[in-house]
């Protein structure tokens, strides 16, 4: 069962990732500007999935990254993507707020896309070394 939960949640996570880096990178880089509209209600439920798809990932995968034999670069990896998470999640949340002056919100805002960036070729190193790494086991005899 648990296996099963691990593998629903990383799909929607993946999912949902895809969801934001579309419309979230294609506004930016293809039409110059801000999200805004029907792409940014997307954009914002499918953050919602993902925030909740992150934490799921964290608790379900934890004790593995933590004690399990494997990649340390792997682990490593996971542990970063937590913490990106984390930041990209928490510094779009800061941006909404009229606590902080118009300056401050566009430093999170900046903070928001690089972020973003960083976490996406995170997500594409473990991928890639998760998948490496599956190859080099050799079944059990």
């Amino acid at each position: 069962m648990k296996s099963f939960l691990k593998k629903l949640v990383a799909v929607f996570g993946f999912l949902s990732f895809m969801t934001l880096a579309c419309t979230g990178f294609m506004s930016y880089f293809f039409f110059g500007g801000r999200v805004s509209g029907y792409w940014l209600m997307l954009h914002v439920i499918a953050g919602g999935v993902f925030s909740a798809c992150a934490a799921g990932l964290a608790v379900l995968c934890a004790e593995r990254n933590l004690f399990g034999s494997g990649k340390t670069l792997a682990k490593t990896c996971f542990w970063i993507i937590l913490l990106l998470s984390l930041l990209v999640i928490l510094s779009v949340l800061l941006s909404m707020f009229t606590l902080f002056g118009t300056d401050w919100q566009r430093f999170l805002l900046q903070t928001h896309l690089y972020s973003t960036i960083a976490l996406a070729l995170f997500i594409i190193a473990y991928f890639y070394l998760s998948a490496t790494y599956k190859k080099e086991q050799k079944p059990a005899l």
